[in-house]
Order: structure tokens, then C-alpha cells, then sequence
């Protein structure tokens, strides 16, 4: 059974949206991009893609989690 024009943009639209969720940490502009998005130094976020992966929710939580840990911390230490 052949898929009708609207379902096949829309299966191009949510590959092309995954496609979006990866960081390619190979192109310079990009790395600089998503490095001035997400607020870290390009050299951290090569060490985060390399260790949880090119997915842009993976890198985020992460940061979070850093996040959240180096405030507790602080808080700890006052």
C-alpha cells in the first residue's frame, strides 16, 4: 500500500526534525552555534557529545544535571 503525499512530508518532516536534535560537533560554525546556545565552552561540549552522544535532549540534560549539582554545592559549602 502506497503512502499518500501528506503522510510522506510528514514522515520527511520528522526525519529532517531528528536530524535537528543532533550536534555535529564536526563543523566548526555549528560547534560554535549550539556551544553560544546552550551557554558552555566548545571544548565542554565536545567532552559531553563524547560522552553521551550527538543527541541535542542528551547534552541538555546533562548540562542540567551539572547544573543542579555544582548550585547544591555551593549551597553546601555556605
Amino acid at each position: 500500500m502506497m503512502k499518500s503525499d501528506s503522510e510522506q512530508r510528514t514522515a520527511g518532516k520528522e526525519s529532517d526534525l531528528q536530524k535537528v536534535m543532533l550536534v555535529n560537533i564536526a563543523e566548526k560554525r555549528e560547534l560554535g552555534y549550539w556551544a553560544r546556545a546552550i551557554r558552555i565552552p566548545e571544548e565542554e561540549l565536545m567532552e559531553l557529545v563524547k560522552r553521551v552522544g550527538p543527541s541535542l535532549q542528551a547534552i541538555l540534560r546533562e548540562v542540567t544535571l551539572k547544573d543542579i549539582r555544582d548550585r547544591e554545592f555551593e549551597a553546601g559549602g555556605k
